[in-house]
């Protein structure tokens, strides 16, 4: 990673994550995670940025025991009555476009720790999806 302009960091491709191997092999975090994380923040821009159409939306954000709610809302295998009612009602409000669900890297990270595939794609399939509608959101599935 460098920095870029306005002290961002940037990823190049190639030794990315090199001087935060040791770090990563220590908290067991892939780097092809961090590659992942770092790539969306530069496509999406400094935080609190979320571009002009943003302004007037309602931001929630989830961390990753709440994406796993939603995920077994969306599965049909809610752990609470209310689950389900929360994920239709996140679904609509996204869809509408009135409200964003950013995903942070704190997210990227944690997702890239699950062992199970089946979890990963099941926690992928109700996350945003369009980072292109939206700098770094989109409509959850």
């Amino acid at each position: 990673m460098s920095l870029g302009r306005g002290g961002n960091r940037t990823a190049s491709t190639g030794s990315t994550t090199k001087p935060f191997d040791p770090a990563l092999h220590q908290f067991g975090i892939a780097p092809d995670v961090v590659r992942l994380a770092v790539r969306h923040c530069d496509e999406t821009g400094r935080y609190p940025q979320l571009g002009a159409g943003a302004v007037d939306r309602i931001k929630v954000f989830l961390d990753l025991k709440d994406w796993v709610s939603l995920a077994k809302a969306r599965l049909g295998r809610p752990e609470r009555p209310e689950d389900l009612r929360v994920y239709e009602a996140q679904r609509r409000a996204t869809a509408a476009r009135r409200v964003l669900v950013p995903l942070t890297v704190a997210t990227y990270i944690e997702v890239g720790r699950v062992s199970s595939l089946r979890q990963r794609t099941d926690l992928a399939d109700v996350t945003p999806r369009s980072p292109v509608s939206s700098p770094s959101l989109g409509s959850p599935s």
